[in-house]
């Protein structure tokens, strides 16, 4: 749909719990056009794409540097307070599925 992205969740408590997540992080996020539960608008992020699927990449080393330090400052921010399982419940979960 163009610079729009629409998703859509068979579980509304999904989008919700997105939508508030997306408000916590520390890097710039996608704009929520609207949410109605099942579904979520998100306006793209502005920005050249650093490269698209089957095709040569363009984007500069500085480019892609600049994005890592990005989805490292998301990846260092603390992880917020979601009420349901915890951590080392989903690990033992895994644990058990992957074991």
């Amino acid at each position: 749909m163009g610079d729009v992205f629409v998703k859509i969740d068979g579980d509304h408590t999904h989008t919700s719990v997105e939508v508030e997540a997306m408000s916590m992080v520390p890097i710039p996020t996608l704009k929520i056009l609207w949410c109605q539960p099942p579904a979520l608008a998100l306006a793209a992020l502005p920005g050249k794409a650093l490269g698209h699927l089957g095709e040569p990449c363009t984007a500069s080393p500085a480019a892609w540097a600049a994005a890592g330090a990005a989805i490292r400052t998301l990846h260092d921010a603390p992880l917020p307070p979601w009420p349901g399982r915890t951590l080392d419940e989903l690990g033992g979960r895994l644990d058990k599925e992957c074991g």
